[in-house]
């Protein structure tokens, strides 16, 4: 028998089991919410995400950026353990100056690096979250699994205008969805009974496979690099973030 192409049988398994989970998950969490939790601030990369070293493998040159985040929850007050439901938006620049001096270096007539995409990634995450309730605030520290959908940067490199048969050499976007994970602490502060004032620090993680270089010459054609490098970036940002919790049902504790 001649196996089909396409993705295997145990990893399509996998991936249908991860949906439902998520699919149940979130028709439970978010028809039971009792809050939404808006937040954001600086995105900070780590490890191979943030390398700007072309020694050994692909970097991933990402520079301080942004992230938004949603939180469903519900957690009644005096729960020590709530579920959540959490959606996070997160953009990291590309540092242009880094793969200028790289380029710069393989071919003089190089001369200039333009970016004209950031890293994105669009995480899922669904977990439990353990609190410590006092009168005017609480604290928490959480962990969450989920799916992220990742896209790299994009960047075109300009070289010498006279050499208007290969003036530019443009590195397409590459994606790929993998497993991501969460952990993180923080703390409300209760403004009154329906608003806190949320505070706090997350660690994400997801290692991803987008596959080997692409580049797209003058004439549009796309190809790998002379010397193909397959592209393992590992997502790894630290973010402070400071956001707002709304409380859209009444607690069925005591207080």
């Amino acid at each position: 028998m001649i196996p089909k192409k396409g993705i295997p049988a145990s990893l399509q398994k996998t991936f249908a089991l991860i949906c439902f989970t998520l699919y149940f998950f979130l028709n439970t969490s978010l028809t039971k919410a009792q809050t939404l939790t808006v937040i954001s601030g600086p995105s900070i990369p780590h490890g191979l995400y943030a390398s700007t070293d072309f020694t050994n493998r692909a970097p991933g040159l990402a520079k301080l950026g942004y992230h938004v985040s949603l939180i469903f929850e519900a957690n009644s007050k005096g729960r020590t353990i709530s579920p959540f439901v959490q959606y996070t938006f997160n953009c990291n620049q590309m540092n242009e100056e880094a793969a200028y001096n790289f380029y710069k270096f393989i071919d003089d007539k190089n001369k200039s690096v333009q970016a004209y995409k950031p890293w994105n990634q669009s995480i899922l995450l669904i977990g439990p979250k353990f609190n410590f309730f006092a009168e005017n605030f609480d604290l928490n520290i959480k962990a969450g699994i989920g799916m992220a959908w990742i896209s790299t940067f994009g960047y075109t490199i300009l070289q010498d205008s006279f050499n208007l048969v290969n003036g530019f050499s443009k590195y397409n976007i590459l994606k790929a969805s993998t497993i991501a994970y969460s952990i993180g602490i923080g703390t409300n502060l209760y403004l009154n009974r329906s608003v806190s004032l949320s505070l706090g620090y997350e660690y994400f993680y997801a290692n991803a496979h987008f596959g080997k270089e692409k580049y797209t010459d003058y004439f549009g054609r796309i190809k790998l690099s002379n010397d193909p490098v397959f592209v393992e970036i590992p997502f790894q940002t630290s973010v402070f973030y400071i956001g707002i919790r709304l409380q859209l049902k009444k607690y069925s504790g005591n207080n």
